[in-house]
């Protein structure tokens, strides 16, 4: 009975990993499918061993205990094929290479062919269990080439850094092997195959892609997502709450102008103008927040797929290279938006290069402004180009002109020499994509474009240009930490107001992860009142080297002013920003430190 110890051992654990696997719907891959053939091999192989043992103590009939023996050489040439198998999906990442899998396929016949037909001398004494004779032979030779051949593998895994998880299996199978063939000196009687195969399955069951791994992942991946998208859509909530308040307040002034004044003519141009910026406001708050109009039936697909951000490098390149010098051109994407969309890239590659060739000409040293940020939703990806110039404006008649439906325009879009667009087409050939365009200006303070375009997603990873987001932005990056949240939104709408890609957060601990997990800012500005994590313990926290790269402000409150220098002496803070007054404070710090 201790000869079939381990054995018996091995089938419960084999029995155990087929009721996980399978209680489960199993991820559809190509190492999941090789991992079940390799639990019913594995389950025979133990299963064919008892069964030899018990016909061999049972009838000591040793024509019966050869078919069994050959038998179960014949399944560890299979567990072998297998093994090879799965490591040469390792060594190709995870795929099938069709020639080599022929090959081994053909081999492993051979080899059970001949562990067949060649002669077995079955060995039975003292409950131990054995063979020799060319069957044997063929067998051990097949073993000991796979057994170099996983030695190999490995080591090439290992030097150059594929896989190192899934190898852990087939390095603890290679020390196995060694054991097996020291201990099988020792102890004869026992068979230790089947429970070193039985728990190198137990350990790949968590290498594998099984579905409660590849859950867990993507729930990760999601949470990151996640986080993420919140991060760009904080953003983009900022800038359109910025675009609304705007005509609010002037709303305000052109009502209480109406109410002060006797002039009917007065009255009725107010009413007129309030009518105009309310329609604005409506316009920026249903076209790009109003995601309930998302819907896939409404978008205009085209069979093409194209990756956004390159589309933005190109434009990015085109408007560097036409533009005047004296125009300072800032431009960013959010990293959230989907890499692959459907839709008529080359249309709207020309929409956006049109529309900020047209604002370089009306703002001669200044500044032209261009970015990308998205809502997703399901499969659908709803675009906010946003451009702007710091140019003279535009009046109202020629916002409602460009605006009007009526007007008639052409579908083709020119760019004359002097950069003169007909805004008319331009708009026309927004709407011919399924998109709309808005547009904002007030006189001396330079023109706002948006245009809101519905796409579908053709291949949702998220972004894998996080990474790399100072390739798509020319701005720099600010980070914000302030745990009160009406201050962290005035703070960072002036920010960005000043052209620079902010990144805030209300946790302190969130800005030491963000330095940790490689993500680079220019400036950091962190409040030095909040809970936990205030700006002096952060500061201790951070690594030096990012203080090398990193220019980091504390902000203060007013009673606070006193101390100022006790931060700056004491502590690696760059400067102090003072709240009560943090547009001129951020003028102030920009004159000295932001340029």
């Amino acid at each position: 009975m201790r000869a079939t110890l381990l054995s018996i051992i091995g089938l419960l654990l084999m029995i155990t990993l087929i009721v996980m696997f399978f209680s489960k719907k199993p991820y559809p891959s190509y190492e999941t499918k090789i991992y079940r053939s390799f639990l019913f091999a594995a389950t025979a192989f133990i299963c064919v061993g008892l069964i030899t043992y018990i016909v061999a103590v049972a009838t000591n009939d040793f024509g019966k205990i050869a078919i069994c023996q050959k038998i179960y050489m014949s399944l560890l040439v299979v567990l072998n094929y297998l093994s090879v198998k799965y490591c040469l999906s390792l060594f190709f990442q995870n795929k099938e290479n069709q020639t080599i899998n022929s090959l081994l396929i053909v081999a492993t016949m051979i080899f059970i062919i001949l562990v067949v037909l060649m002669p077995l001398n079955p060995i039975f004494y003292d409950d131990v269990l054995d063979g020799s004779g060319l069957s044997y032979d063929v067998a051990m030779l097949d073993t000991i080439i796979s057994f170099i051949f996983f030695i190999v593998i490995s080591v090439y895994l290992l030097i150059k850094r594929i896989n190192m998880k899934k190898i852990v299996p087939f390095l603890i199978l290679i020390a196995l092997y060694v054991l097996t063939f020291i201990f099988r000196n020792y102890y004869k009687e026992l068979t230790f195959e089947g429970f070193f195969y039985a728990y190198i399955l137990l350990v790949m069951y968590h290498t594998i892609e099984n579905p409660d791994l590849k859950m867990l992942e993507e729930y990760n991946t999601n949470k990151e997502l996640a986080e993420l998208n919140m991060e760009d859509k904080s953003n983009l909530l900022f800038q359109v709450s910025q675009e609304v308040s705007a005509p609010i307040r002037k709303i305000k002034i052109l009502s209480n102008s109406a109410l002060n004044s006797s002039n009917i003519e007065e009255i009725k141009e107010n009413i007129r103008s309030i009518n105009n910026l309310t329609n604005g406001i409506s316009n920026t708050v249903d076209d790009i927040l109003d995601i309930t109009s998302m819907d896939k039936n409404n978008i205009k697909t085209y069979e093409s797929s194209y990756n956004i951000y390159n589309l933005f490098s190109q434009v990015v390149y085109m408007i560097k290279n036409k533009i005047d010098s004296s125009i300072d051109f800032k431009y960013s994407i959010n990293s959230s938006i989907p890499n692959e969309l459907y839709g008529d890239s080359i249309k709207l590659k020309q929409i956006i290069s049109a529309i900020l060739l047209n604002s370089s000409k009306h703002a001669l040293d200044g500044i032209i402004d261009l970015d990308i940020s998205a809502i997703a939703k399901n499969d659908i990806c709803r675009l906010i180009i946003t451009m702007s110039d710091s140019g003279k404006g535009m009046s109202l008649q020629k916002i409602n002109k460009v605006l009007s439906s009526e007007e008639k325009a052409s579908t083709d879009i020119f760019v004359e020499e002097d950069y003169n667009v007909d805004l008319k087409s331009v708009k026309k050939n927004i709407n011919m994509l399924g998109g709309n365009l808005l547009i904002k200006s007030y006189d001396g303070e330079g023109t706002v474009f948006t245009i809101v375009l519905d796409q579908l997603i053709a291949n949702y990873k998220g972004s894998e240009q996080n990474a790399e987001l100072e390739s798509y932005s020319n701005k720099k990056r600010v980070l914000i930490v302030d745990d009160d949240y009406q201050e962290l939104e005035l703070l960072s709408m002036e920010f960005k107001k000043n052209n620079y890609y902010v990144v805030s957060t209300m946790y302190g601990k969130d800005c030491l992860d963000k330095i940790a997990n490689k993500e680079t800012f220019d400036y950091i500005f962190l409040d030095d009142e909040m809970e936990g994590y205030n700006a002096v313990k952060i500061i201790d926290e951070l690594p030096k080297d990012t203080l090398q790269d990193t220019k980091v402000f504390v902000m203060l409150e007013k009673d606070k002013e006193s101390i100022k220098e006790h931060y700056l002496n004491d502590y690696p803070f760059t400067d102090y920003l003072l709240k009560a007054n943090y547009k001129e404070e951020i003028k102030r710090v920009k004159e000295k430190h932001l340029k």
